[in-house]
């Protein structure tokens, strides 16, 4: 016969599981992040000025004025990382960028890694400049790291777009993400490791998703460089 404290137990090791399982099904598992089905979800609460209820883990706060700005960034050279250093190294690398990126974020932005190299964040109003944000976060992910006992400077590139209650918003999380994508890929191509602001005009631009290779005597350039052993 199962008595009331044994009930109990197990009553709170099933509410503790299906909270492990929530938190799986919309978390990264390496770096702990959002993952995109969460962010999507956020996105699309902030796009739509639903009430946020603070108990719900899955709120995004897009600030009293529905400004929301969406920061999408793509390490540039990840395969090179993984080639010439190893698929622990890259692992190391994703974390260390996880974690640069959360330490400059609020509580209330959310932070997450879409797959790959790619990592997205939704920056709410609360009076802060997205544009200062971006290129904080932008500095913060090209500090030199340890990887595989090397130092190790990423190099990334950042895209950001902005909507107010003067722009017309679109109609899905994802032609938002994709205004981001286009102002990253903008700076990609540059190669200058800096943040590029969407404007429309970017839009008729061709993708050219997959930028030259650094050359062979060049192995990592400007996509990332080892700077020294330890």
């Amino acid at each position: 016969m199962v008595t009331l404290a044994e009930s109990n137990r197990l009553l709170a090791e099933v509410r503790q599981r299906a909270r492990q399982l929530h938190h799986q099904a919309f978390h990264d598992p390496l770096t702990g992040l959002a993952n995109r089905a969460l962010f999507t979800r956020r996105l699309q609460r902030a796009l739509t000025h639903d009430p946020d209820n603070p108990d719900n883990p899955d709120a995004c706060h897009a600030g009293d004025s529905g400004t929301v700005s969406v920061l999408f960034l793509d390490l540039d050279g990840f395969k090179l990382v993984n080639d010439t250093l190893g698929h622990a190294a890259g692992d190391e690398l994703l974390k260390i960028s996880a974690e640069r990126l959360r330490a400059d974020t609020r509580a209330v932005d959310t932070v997450a890694r879409l797959g790959g190299d790619e990592f997205a964040i939704i920056l709410g109003s609360g009076g802060v400049d997205a544009r200062k944000v971006g290129e904080r976060l932008a500095m913060a992910v090209q500090e030199p790291c340890l990887l595989a006992g090397q130092i190790y400077t990423p190099r990334a590139s950042f895209g950001l777009v902005t909507l107010d209650g003067s722009t017309t918003r679109p109609a899905s999380p994802d032609s938002l993400l994709h205004q981001a994508d286009l102002a990253m890929y903008a700076a990609k191509r540059e190669r200058a490791g800096r943040l590029v602001v969407y404007r429309p005009e970017l839009s008729a631009l061709p993708e050219h998703r997959h930028p030259d290779p650094p050359s062979q005597d060049d192995p990592v350039g400007a996509y990332g460089r080892v700077v020294g052993l330890m």
